[in-house]
């Protein structure tokens, strides 16, 4: 049976962007995805173990990277996007060289995740690579190599998704209160923020500017919170059930939130608003990401395989 898309528009501001699926890659099945800091290039993690590295103006494979033995649920570009990290199940960590598809180096497994890999983020310099796993653990790494230069526990908060604000703090998701902020500098915490109406947090996102944070609950509610000032301005509504992936369109305006009711919803960021409605996608949640150009959403189907939709008009400024 071949599912077709449903496409619900729900506000009538014409200055709203649209969405329309335009391509499926039937057989592709997904578990994580992430798109470069420019241009159009998008990586995905696949149920078969590989990497898939595409061009998402012509549709075309760049790279198919091998090297993982368990699939990866943590991918990443780096800021210059010369390089992608990644990685899987068995807690390996692999940064990839996207000049030539090759294998830069793989990280120390003994000093690393105990369990494997859920998230992945760089710093704004490239140099340095923090990781979360499904231990409850952050860990921070050199980019050049070796053992990890920094290790925060989560001891029962449960970290879920990670990120570098912009002025350097480490930025995680936790089921306990919703986020904290470590410091960069010695990895202690510098904050915590609690979201509402129930604390908790199943994934967390960062906009490009790396200056407001999404976290998206069990609730049903995804909250978007400045990491400045560290206050939520807004609290995203339409699921009606967990929240597990969210991404910011490049110019901050619209975000994107998936969850376990086979729903994508798009989002006005300033109102709060929702603006459209993809269904049916992945039941345990689509992957998201949206090309730096601002004109391609990365998803998946209600079969978790890799599907595009084109964003018009392109969202960059």
């Amino acid at each position: 049976m071949i599912a077709t898309v449903a496409l619900a528009i729900l506000g009538q501001n014409s200055s709203n962007p649209s969405v329309a699926p335009v391509k499926t890659y039937v057989g592709l099945r997904i578990t994580a995805a992430a798109a470069a800091s420019t241009g159009a290039k998008i990586a995905v993690a696949c149920e078969d173990n590989s990497i898939r590295v595409i061009n998402s103006q012509n549709y075309q494979q760049i790279y198919k990277l091998v090297g993982h033995p368990q699939p990866a649920y943590g991918i990443a570009f780096s800021p210059d996007g010369k390089y992608l990290a990644t990685g899987d199940e068995t807690a390996r960590l692999i940064v990839w060289n996207l000049s030539n598809g090759q294998k830069v180096r793989e990280y120390p497994r003994d000093r690393g995740h105990t369990r494997g890999i859920q998230s992945i983020a760089w710093s704004a310099n490239g140099q340095r690579i923090a990781t979360v796993g499904k231990d409850d653990v952050i860990k921070v790494w050199a980019f050049a190599g070796g053992n990890p230069v920094g290790t925060i526990l989560g001891s029962g908060a449960n970290f879920y998704g990670v990120g570098f604000s912009s002025t350097g703090g480490i930025v995680t998701g936790t089921l306990l209160e919703g986020v904290r902020i470590y410091n960069p500098s010695n990895f202690t915490l510098a904050a915590t923020v609690k979201t509402a109406p129930q604390p908790g947090s199943n994934n967390l996102s960062l906009n490009k500017a790396k200056t407001a944070a999404m976290t998206m609950g069990r609730d049903g509610f995804a909250s978007i919170i400045t990491l400045n000032n560290r206050q939520t301005i807004v609290r995203l509504r339409g699921h009606t059930d967990w929240i597990l992936y969210g991404a910011f369109t490049p110019n901050g305006k619209y975000a994107f939130t998936s969850g376990s009711d086979s729903q994508i919803i798009m989002h006005n960021v300033r109102t709060g608003a929702q603006v459209m409605k993809i269904t049916p996608s992945s039941f345990v949640g689509s992957p998201l990401a949206v090309t730096a150009d601002g004109r391609v959403l990365v998803t998946t189907d209600d079969m978790d395989q890799l599907k595009l939709f084109t964003i018009t008009p392109p969202q960059l400024r």
